[in-house]
């Protein structure tokens, strides 16, 4: 509002509070009605306002000078009033009128100057609890925080600009906000505006570039928030809203999939797909992904009643159009396997249950075979005789040049699905790749419980390295490999740059908020039983393709000749009915003979080692 137009709203309310004062003191004293006085008498006042220079008087500044001004306006327009009208009103109602015009108007200043200064106060305490602000990215994720750091006052995030890579948007303004460079000027902004807290806003950002962001907020003491990443989003885990702190996950998470969904579709959609190990950490997240194709069925088989019941009212909850049936059975039970399938019928299987943790399986070999080999023998004969389209077993970057049980098994398994697509109308495939973040077991929960309890963070080796993608990201390429599936072939998928996992712990110890050696230290455990320093993905003697998809690659691995595969079975079987475990693994290492048997390591060492 103009300066002018606040001056004649002030003497307009003046005016009005004069006409009510004027008529008050003339119901008070019974001074009879004249009109002219109720007019002129407030319009005299106002006259006597203007010539004491009032109306300059700024009323959130006003003081007790302006005060004792304001009232020697009134009282001498009072005066000229009573003059004019003496003969007409006496001098009780001057006195009366004077008390209420100084009551009202004056009042009325005093009013709105503790009014202003309280809202003042309070501007001053929210601009102080609020923290200089940047959004790192200026696309529509990024407007997007903006709009809702405006609605939610609780946020409490003075945005003082973007900064964002897209040229076009350099020196320019979003919705009042200026962006003012971009990433690589990120450090001169932290500077130059004092920033106290960074807002990462870009959800498909890789890993590094969150790294880069972090890296600056650490240097300026800043606060980061990070705009969930793009998986968690369309996982419908978060809202687009939901601010976080950076986690690991952030410093390592890679540039978004595209996936042909066309493909996905047209072998999940309206079909009964079938999903083993459905309660674990992988198998539950092919079933989240499935149900966005809408089969006609999805069946739940795991041994696990607590997962499965858990998965369960998960999917009741966010899918609750998609029908599916939850079944507890065993794999390794073929005549359950049987009636299984006799009830679903399933068209599409995905074979996600294994024993998985290396250090276990070492100390207990028998039960990996009979759940690894045997287990995946059973889902993949029963496939066959049941006429299913489609078989993807879910394998392991362990089962190349296996030096560990688990790997070994999986390596088998691998041969088992190569032997049966020599035969077989139902295609069958393997999709091989490494760890993942999140997953049952996986290296980041167990340092997040260790810096939780406040350490040591155990690593087994300072050189020891791995791969790693999230479980969404494994399980969509999984579903975009089972859609290239090609009778036999074994997929494997890109996992990008292997990580150190002293790095890691340090980088998550960092985010944790401690220092490390002072806080938390590191403590090296040696390697556990059976487990290499590196994983690798495919063999020297492998052959590897690309696929019409960059991400999944084509293993061509050795032949596998069926008749003396399943012989060799056959032998290996009747030694798991026996305690002989080194008959067991030499006939394991004739089965795979690049498995490296490691005769030193003791039960009792691979039992109580430390993870």
């Amino acid at each position: 509002m103009g300066a002018k137009r606040k001056i004649y709203l002030l003497l307009t309310i003046d005016y009005i509070l004069g006409l009510i004062s004027t008529y008050l003191a003339l119901v008070i004293t019974k001074t009879p009605f004249y009109w002219q006085i109720i007019i002129l008498a407030p319009f005299i006042v106002i006259i006597s306002e203007v010539v004491f220079k009032l109306h300059q008087v700024i009323y959130r500044h006003i003081d007790f000078l302006d005060i004792w001004h304001m009232a020697s306006a009134i009282i001498v327009g009072q005066l000229i009033t009573y003059g004019i009208f003496i003969n007409y009103v006496g001098l009780r109602f001057f006195i009366s009128s004077l008390a209420i015009f100084l009551t009202a108007i004056c009042g009325s200043r005093i009013v709105f100057k503790i009014w202003t200064d309280k809202k003042r106060l309070a501007d001053q305490k929210e601009s102080i609890d609020k923290l200089k602000t940047i959004i790192v990215g200026a696309g529509s994720a990024g407007i997007m925080v903006r709009s809702e750091i405006e609605k939610h006052k609780v946020l409490k995030a003075d945005v003082v600009g973007f900064v964002d890579d897209d040229d076009t948007k350099q020196q320019r303004t979003i919705h009042n906000t200026p962006v003012l460079g971009t990433i690589e000027d990120l450090d001169e902004v932290m500077k130059i505006y004092e920033i106290k807290q960074l807002i990462f806003a870009i959800p498909s950002a890789s890993g590094s570039v969150v790294k880069k962001v972090n890296d600056v907020a650490k240097k300026y003491n800043a606060k980061l928030k990070v705009l969930p990443g793009v998986y968690e989003i369309l996982e419908g885990k978060v809202q687009v809203s939901a601010l976080r702190d950076v986690n690991i996950d952030d410093l390592l998470r890679r540039e978004p999939i595209n996936i042909d969904l066309d493909s996905i579709a047209s072998y999940l959609s309206d079909k009964v797909v079938l999903v083993t190990g459905a309660a674990g950490s992988i198998g539950s997240e092919l079933v989240r992904q499935i149900c966005r194709f809408h089969p006609r069925e999805i069946v739940l088989v795991d041994f696990n009643e607590n997962g499965l019941h858990d998965l369960h009212f998960e999917l009741s909850q966010n899918f609750p159009k998609q029908y599916y049936t939850c079944v507890i059975a065993n794999i390794r039970e073929r005549n359950r396997l049987a009636e299984v399938f006799r009830a679903t019928k399933p068209e599409v299987v995905f074979h996600a249950a294994a024993h998985k943790h290396v250090p276990m399986m070492e100390h207990n070999p028998g039960e990996a075979i009979k759940n690894n080999i045997y287990g995946t023998l059973n889902v993949a004969l029963q496939s066959a005789e049941s006429g299913v389209e489609r078989f993807v077993l879910i394998s392991t970057d362990k089962a190349v040049n296996p030096t560990n049980v688990m790997g070994a098994t999986k390596r088998v398994a691998e041969k088992i699905i190569q032997a049966l697509g020599q035969t077989s109308t139902t295609i069958f495939t393997a999709v091989r790749f490494g760890n993942v973040l999140g997953s049952n077991g996986s290296v980041v929960p167990i340092f997040k419980k260790q810096i939780a309890e406040g350490g040591p963070v155990t690593v087994t080796h300072p050189d020891i390295t791995r791969y790693f993608m999230t479980i969404p990201e494994a399980c969509q390429l999984v579903l975009q490999a089972g859609a290239n599936a090609s009778q036999g072939d074994v997929y494997v998928l890109d996992m990008g740059e292997p990580v150190k996992i002293t790095e890691l712990a340090k980088t998550m110890i960092d985010l944790s908020g401690f220092i490390l050696n002072e806080d938390i230290e590191i403590e090296y455990v040696g390697l556990r039983p059976g487990e290499k320093l590196y994983e690798e993905l495919f063999t020297d003697s492998e052959q590897v393709s690309p696929t019409n998809h960059e991400k999944v690659f084509r293993a061509h691995l050795e032949k596998v000749d069926p008749s003396k595969l399943f012989k060799q079975l056959d032998e290996l079987k009747e030694l798991g009915n026996t305690d002989d475990k080194l008959f067991m693994l030499e006939k394991l290492k004739e089965i795979v003979p690049n498995y490296k048997v490691d005769h030193n390591n003791k039960d009792e060492f691979a039992a109580t080692c430390r993870y």
